[in-house]
């Protein structure tokens, strides 16, 4: 009896350690880059065409920043529920801004064409955006809400379903 009580308590005991370690979503102070109720850091980014495109240009609409590279799989495998995402919410305020990580040009263009992107993507050929959001690996997303204050943000891959609900209530607000 004794053991049973003992490997019950001990059951307990982790299971309360383990909770109580776990990060609520609000807490991110730890993770790297701007946190999450934070400004969005402003930048200006050239894309495949050489044209200028800045943050700021997208005042009141909902701005997803996917930090991406053509060598990431998870990169690779999420394209196609961005580029849904983006035809499907366009019309709701939804802007998309691919940001690859110092690559060359060529390799991105031949990208782009195998995975039919229409959303924009920025070239960050100095590394300077990647430092300013503090990237420590591809994907990393940033959901930003009309005001440029981040809401979310996704280390990893995502599918569609993650997507959609994490747009869902930034896209709900009137525009």
């Amino acid at each position: 009896m004794v053991k049973v009580f003992l490997r019950l308590f001990a059951v307990i005991m982790i299971a309360a350690l383990l909770f109580s370690c776990t990060k609520k979503k609000e807490d991110d102070a730890g993770l790297p880059g701007p946190n999450v109720g934070s400004p969005a850091p402003l930048f200006t980014l050239k894309d495949i065409d050489g044209k200028e495109i800045s943050l700021n240009d997208f005042k009141g609409k909902v701005v997803l920043i996917n930090f991406w590279a053509t060598w990431c799989k998870p990169c690779q495998e999420e394209m196609d529920d961005l580029e849904s995402a983006y035809k499907k919410n366009i019309d709701k305020g939804l802007v998309i801004l691919g940001v690859d990580v110092r690559e060359e040009k060529k390799d991105v263009i031949e990208f782009l064409k195998k995975y039919k992107v229409t959303y924009p993507i920025l070239m960050d050929f100095d590394g300077k955006v990647v430092k300013d959001y503090q990237v420590m690996g591809v994907p990393t997303t940033y959901f930003i809400d009309r005001d440029g204050i981040i809401r979310d943000r996704i280390f990893g891959g995502m599918n569609e379903l993650v997507i959609e609900a994490k747009l869902e209530d930034l896209l709900k607000v009137a525009k």
